[in-house]
């Protein structure tokens, strides 16, 4: 999984953590790299994952990653994606993708761009190829526009209706009468 790593820094450069003069760390973001976790692939394990089309060509079980900063695939995938003909556009890797926790960077084949779709949902999408085994993962940026990742509250709303016109004004029931069922023992409270 790739996530985004917070670095301690104060004044200087590089990934350095000392603590404010009231306890509390400052962080950054260190926007230059991306950074991994380390994913074992198991063939038990479908949950958080997703099937999609990228290229043209199915990818089955790709994890959902929230805390991930980029796409991943092995070279294994990336040369059977080869194999049934995926439209890309593939290039170089100029940045470093770090595994959780670690300082040395994966070693990366190459990384391409193609559109990735989610059931009706479309997206560009970058995948960076890992030289190595793991399993494919989807990051969170792209799991958001591709609509199989929500981040926040829900919110309700009433879009498109048979009956919209109801639910507009001040509304009035006519020709009902209720039925209010009071506790004779409980004394009111204004």
């Amino acid at each position: 999984m790739c996530s985004v790593r917070r670095v301690q820094r104060y004044s200087g450069s590089g990934p350095q953590s000392r603590p404010s003069q009231k306890g509390h760390r400052v962080n950054a973001v260190d926007t230059d790299n991306d950074y991994a976790f380390v994913v074992e692939d198991s063939p038990d394990a479908h949950d958080g994952c997703v099937n999609m089309c990228i290229g043209g060509v199915v990818l089955q079980n790709v994890l959902i990653d929230l805390g991930s900063t980029c796409n991943l695939i092995d070279k294994a995938t990336w040369e059977n994606l080869k194999r049934l003909h995926i439209k890309c556009e593939s290039e170089k890797v100029t940045k470093n993708i770090y595994p959780y926790g670690c300082q040395t960077p994966l070693k990366t084949v190459g990384k391409f761009s193609t559109v990735a779709v989610v059931r009706n949902q479309k997206t560009q999408a970058e995948f960076i190829v890992i030289d190595g085994t793991g399993r494919s993962i989807l990051g969170r940026d792209t799991a958001i526009d591709l609509k199989v990742l929500r981040v926040g509250p829900e919110v309700n709303a009433i879009q498109e209706m048979e009956h919209a016109g109801l639910f507009e004004g001040i509304g009035k029931m006519r020709d009902y009468k209720a039925k209010l069922h009071i506790d004779p023992e409980v004394r009111p409270v204004a």
